[in-house]
Formats: structure tokens, C-alpha cells, sequence
């Protein structure tokens, strides 16, 4: 016997609609960020992941380091 779950009117739309928010919101936080990822291991060490295409370069300033981007 097969029942189909009940929900409140419009709550499908609602959950669709909060999804599409989130997909949306999560492509600017992607396009804001280049594209770069950050990936902990499990054994504590931290990476940034760059995307496809681009390079590094450590560029020592005022006492810190800044990362440059560019196009491989």
C-alpha cells in the first residue's frame, strides 16, 4: 500500500522557491571568490584550491603575504 505524503498548500512552491535562492546565492558567492576553494585536510593542514586555468604567485607585502591570481 502506497501513500503519498500531505503537505501544507504552497509548501512545495515555498521549498522550490528557497532553492532557487540558494543556488542563485551560492553563484555570486562563486563568482565573488573567483572561483577559489578552501580545503581543510584531515590532519589539520589548509589550502586554497585554485580553478582550472589559474596560477599563483606569492607576492610579499608590508609584512604579509598576498596571493596574485592569473590567467595560465
Amino acid at each position: 500500500m502506497s501513500e503519498e505524503a500531505e503537505y501544507p498548500p504552497g509548501q512545495v512552491t515555498d521549498n522550490y522557491t528557497h532553492l532557487r535562492q540558494q543556488e542563485d546565492t551560492l553563484a555570486k558567492m562563486t563568482a565573488r571568490t573567483w572561483g577559489v576553494r578552501y580545503q581543510e585536510s584531515s590532519d589539520g593542514r589548509r589550502f586554497l584550491i585554485l580553478p582550472p586555468g589559474m596560477q599563483a604567485e606569492a607576492i610579499p607585502y608590508d609584512g604579509t603575504t598576498w596571493i596574485r591570481l592569473k590567467q595560465e
